[in-house]
């Protein structure tokens, strides 16, 4: 677990890593006198939560509306409808520590009405006040680093030096187009499938949100980045019991993250806790990107620290072998 003398540290309210709802901090828009659970995931950027957990009185519409785009996950396709609110936020952990921010701009979903997501993801530089981790009064006063720390029992805010020096750490910049680090990443074949090796180089994202493994290839044309082309759904896929397509048996998955390695045979997924459910590809972009669920913290705690609270280009991320 991580060192919860210093600082301040949230437990997840339902349960460990190894459970599979976790994950979850009871989080209160009326001054305490009622608690919702919401998912922390930290591969969106803002807080999305349902009307049926926001009634009236309990925020205020912004008007005019700002400029940002609902919310939309990639990883599910799913997309929202509803408007941008002000809310006061008490966000507090299993273990009764908590934090309150005074002021917060969330989306308030109509459509679906029952959604209950707290994006931390800080990827997006341009979305940095709508995320509840960077507005920890005291990250807000610079009295504590602006970042995090995550495991599978909770989040770390105002940790010391000393303890991130602990995590191997990796820049974070934009190199490529979003602010994280950069993955180097090799789908091997399984053996005599004809199948031609993919290598490429990501923008890294744990996601929280999720327990598998997107692969988002390179465009062909992806600036700075040659390569060879992505690989065809169609020979690297199958599809997947539970709806959707995933890789096929025996096609290896390899990351390198500066001094970090790890991978997994798509066989092993399902199994031990430190593989995911399954992995899959997406349609390629511009800006491609390994998306990892968290499962990873069955193998490595997590840090991300930005070199601003509002706005920064670069920053360090951290891994601690678990």
């Amino acid at each position: 677990m991580l060192d919860a003398v210093q600082g301040l540290f949230l437990s997840y309210v339902s349960g460990g890593g190894s459970v599979e709802a976790a994950y979850h901090f009871n989080v209160s828009f009326d001054g305490g006198q009622t608690q919702t659970p919401l998912l922390m995931d930290t591969g969106s950027p803002w807080l999305n939560v349902g009307a049926d957990y926001l009634p009236d009185g309990t925020y205020q519409v912004i008007e005019p509306q700002p400029p940002y785009t609902p919310p939309f996950y990639s990883s599910s396709g799913k997309a929202y409808q509803g408007q941008w609110v002000t809310v006061s936020a008490i966000v507090t952990g299993g273990n009764g520590a908590s934090f309150t921010v005074p002021s917060l701009t969330i989306f308030r979903s109509t459509s679906p009405s029952n959604v209950a997501m707290m994006g931390v993801s800080t990827r997006m530089t341009g979305l940095d006040p709508l995320n509840i981790f960077l507005n920890v009064p005291e990250i807000v006063a610079g009295t504590w680093a602006p970042g995090y720390m995550l495991d599978q029992n909770g989040v770390l805010f105002g940790y010391d030096a000393a303890l991130a020096q602990q995590f191997l750490q990796v820049p974070v910049n934009m190199n490529l187009g979003q602010r994280t680090a950069s993955a180097s990443v090799t789908l091997s074949p399984p053996a005599n499938s004809g199948l031609t090796q993919y290598d490429a180089t990501l923008p890294f994202l744990m996601d929280t949100g999720i327990d598998y493994t997107i692969i988002t290839p390179n465009q062909p044309d992806t600036p700075n980045q040659p390569g060879n082309p992505p690989p065809n759904p169609a020979d690297w896929e199958q599809a997947n019991p539970n709806g959707g397509q995933m890789l096929i048996p025996d096609v290896t998955v390899g990351v390198v993250l500066g001094s970090v390695s790890w991978g997994f045979n798509t066989s092993q997924c399902g199994g031990a806790p430190v593989n995911p459910a399954y992995a899959r590809l997406a349609v390629p972009s511009q800006y491609g990107i390994l998306n990892t669920g968290r499962h990873f913290l069955a193998s490595y705690k997590y840090m991300i620290q930005l070199d601003e609270r509002i706005g920064a280009t670069t920053g360090v991320m951290g891994f601690l072998k678990v």
